[in-house]
């Protein structure tokens, strides 16, 4: 077998030639290489990235490449100042925040100052209100709607100090609300971490974003307040125009929506009928009535499916419906305009033997005045044979608001009852059982005793029908 056969000195002449090769001149200088980990000093991390409207916060600030010491300074934007900054290391800062109420929310540059260093963080911390707001309905002008208000700030639960007894609803005292200008807002239930609550809005309310304030906390303790300074957004709207005597259609297809109407009664004394009905079982929309200012400070009823109210003259007037359960359905809403026959109370009217007979109805008596807590005011009207079958409505308006009227109302024989009507408002609507058979039938105003006659007023009005 033939063998290849190594040469000594092979190895030591590749070298050679090697070295033979590389002894010339210095070539041509090679491109730049890329830049390397270091580069020009940064932040590079900020935690937590977030902070609440009011609250005190610490930070912690990372930085690349940085040699961070005393005299460094950071910035977080308008509304947030660094009470206090500690240099943990060239590469650490500790910052001690106050986040104002009034601060922007929204992310912002964060800015640390070392010497000539200047590195700025662009976005990297974000300023949020400590609520997070759910809207049920329409949140628009002459509205009714619904709010749950989530405390995102788990570290301070809201405070749920409540009054109540049995004859009426809790009252929250731990939770107060910033006014907001056309707007009312009523608490209905608090928890640890959520209240809800009740939104009516003016017709009148200008549209746009409105803030929503929280201040928990009772009397005689540290108040901690839940600023959302953007947290409503009220769109505009236009009534939609009833005409009088015509049922007007309606739909509702998403739960809490309230819808806003408008119409004008007949010129001159008179008594107007707002009814809303619903043939779906499970579908109760109600309707308030405002006056002509559109303001809830102004409302002229409650909710209810059917009201009567006096009216004087043809200024327009606001129907707000809406389902306060959260049902969805269609109904009929309905405005009707009756003229009534103007009377005046008559000076000796304080017994049942004198009377003061209203002829002509539909009546109003529009200086009706109680001259004491114990005085009484007593009035008949007929029945015809045309009016068996119907009801015998009687109610009391203002006069002075807070006149708190009492209305009963009794057979011929002055003292057989009919009905009475007396309830937490100072004005009251009575509605009579069909009436059974044709005679006088007789109302007596009286003041309620549960108010002080002297603090609340003694002058109303008075309308009388059949229906």
């Amino acid at each position: 077998m033939k063998r290849t056969r190594s040469l000594p000195f092979a190895g030591f002449l590749v070298s050679a030639v090697i070295l033979a090769a590389c002894s010339g001149d210095d070539g041509a200088k090679g491109e730049p290489g890329a830049p390397g980990l270091g580069g020009e000093p940064s932040v590079s991390g900020i935690t937590p990235g977030r902070a609440y409207l009011a609250r005190k916060v610490d930070v912690t600030l990372s930085g690349n490449g940085t040699t961070w010491a005393d005299g460094t300074t950071v910035d977080f934007g308008a509304g947030v100042t660094v009470d206090k900054l500690v240099v943990a290391s060239p590469t650490a800062l500790v910052a001690s925040l106050t986040v104002a109420a009034s601060a922007a929310v929204g992310p912002r540059d964060v800015t640390v100052t070392a010497g000539e260093v200047v590195s700025t963080y662009k976005g990297a911390f974000t300023v949020e209100s400590p609520l997070a707001l759910t809207v049920k309905g329409t949140a628009a002008q002459g509205s009714v709607f619904f709010v749950s208000a989530q405390s995102k700030d788990l570290s301070t639960p809201f405070d749920t100090t409540a009054e109540s007894s049995l004859f009426s609803a809790p009252v929250f005292m731990g939770i107060e609300l910033e006014e907001i200008p056309g707007v009312l807002v009523q608490i209905s239930d608090v928890s640890l971490y959520k209240v809800e609550m009740a939104v009516i809005v003016d017709v009148t309310t200008a549209a746009g974003s409105k803030a929503l304030s929280l201040l928990s906390g009772v009397d005689g303790t540290e108040k901690v307040p839940f600023p959302y300074p953007q947290g409503l957004d009220i769109a505009a709207r236009t009534a939609t125009p009833l005409t009088l005597g015509t049922a007007s259609t309606q739909s509702v297809d998403k739960g809490f929506d309230s819808k806003l109407f408008t119409f004008a009664p007949t010129a001159g004394l008179g008594l107007v009928d707002v009814v809303v009905a619903s043939r779906d079982a499970d579908f109760d929309p109600t309707a308030i009535i405002l006056g002509k200012s559109g303001k809830f400070d102004d409302r002229l009823t409650g909710f209810a499916r059917a009201s009567t109210l006096l009216s004087t003259n043809a200024d327009p007037l606001y129907v707000i419906v809406a389902d306060t359960a959260g049902a969805t359905g269609s109904y009929t809403i309905t405005a009707k305009s009756q003229t009534a026959t103007a009377a005046t109370e008559a000076a000796d009217n304080e017994t049942f033997g004198a009377a003061q007979a209203l002829a002509t109805l539909p009546a109003i008596v529009t200086n009706g005045s109680l001259s004491s807590g114990t005085d009484v005011d007593w009035y008949a009207v007929t029945a015809t044979a045309g009016d068996v079958g119907k009801k015998l409505r009687v109610l009391t308006a203002p006069g002075d608001a807070q006149a708190d009227t009492v209305v009963s109302v009794f057979a011929s024989d002055g003292t057989t009852a009919v009905g009475e009507e007396t309830d937490d408002n100072y004005h009251e609507t009575f509605l009579s059982p069909a009436i059974t058979a044709a005679g006088v039938y007789y109302v007596k105003i009286s003041f309620s005793s549960q108010s002080t006659w002297a603090q609340t007023g003694s002058k109303y009005q008075l309308a009388v029908r059949f229906e």
